[in-house]
C-alpha cells in the first residue's frame, strides 16, 4: 500500500494515478481492522411550534429555526 501511494505521487497521467491509489485503498480496507471508537450523536431542542433543520455539517444556524408549518 506504502509503495502504490508513493509511486501514484509520481504519475501525472489522472486515470492511471487513480487506478492505483484506488487498489492501495482497497489494499488497506482489506488488511486493517475497524475498530468504531465514537459515535456522533446530535441534539437540538426547540418549543413548541418551531421547527429546525439539521445540518450534515452540524453548524446549528439561527435562520434555519422556523415557525412550525412555515415553508
Amino acid at each position: 500500500m506504502d509503495a502504490l501511494t508513493e509511486d501514484a505521487l509520481a504519475i501525472v497521467d489522472d486515470a492511471k494515478r487513480e487506478a492505483m491509489l484506488q487498489r492501495a485503498t482497497e489494499i488497506a480496507v482489506n488488511d486493517t481492522g475497524v475498530v468504531p471508537l465514537h459515535f456522533q450523536v446530535n441534539l437540538w431542542a426547540t418549543r413548541e411550534g418551531i421547527t429546525y433543520a439539521p445540518r450534515t455539517d452540524e453548524n446549528t444556524l439561527a435562520w434555519k429555526f422556523r415557525p412550525a408549518g412555515w415553508k
